[in-house]
């Protein structure tokens, strides 16, 4: 019997020592961790924002917005094309400005030969709202 608890206290430092020894590499590993690589790369590529989409009024007074989903082609890496979908554009979709009490009216045209779906992301800031557009 006193093998027994001889083998479970050993068992037992021994699973105490490698997991104090597991929690203090986290510990050490994470202090010493680099979190920063300001000065030693690069942004090639231009961060790409959506243009606000023009509209037009039509005789009910509503802003008319036109919107075609339309294949493209980018170069986000150098020498390497990318085909995309996009709405007016070769890849992501202008931005929708409407303001509080505005009618819209949205015309979209699929010219990519395969269902899709549009779904409207909406940020609304005090009486305004902009809308962006997900291609699904």
């Amino acid at each position: 019997m006193a093998k027994i608890k001889k083998w479970i206290l050993y068992i037992g430092t021994l699973l105490l020592v490698i997991t104090l020894g597991g929690v203090a590499f986290v510990v050490w590993s994470l202090g010493t961790a680099k979190t920063s690589t300001i000065g030693e790369i690069t942004f090639r590529n231009e961060l790409k924002i959506p243009k606000l989409l023009d509209y037009q009024l039509d005789n009910k007074g509503r802003k008319v917005f036109h919107l075609t989903f339309n294949k493209g082609e980018v170069e986000f890496l150098e020498g390497k094309i990318t085909d995309t979908w996009g709405l007016n554009e070769p890849y992501l979709a202008p931005a929708i400005k409407a303001s509080k009490g505005d009618e819209v009216l949205i015309h979209v045209t699929n010219d990519v030969g395969e269902t899709t779906t549009p779904v409207l992301e909406i940020i609304r800031m005090k009486n305004i709202l902009i809308c962006t557009i997900a291609i699904y």
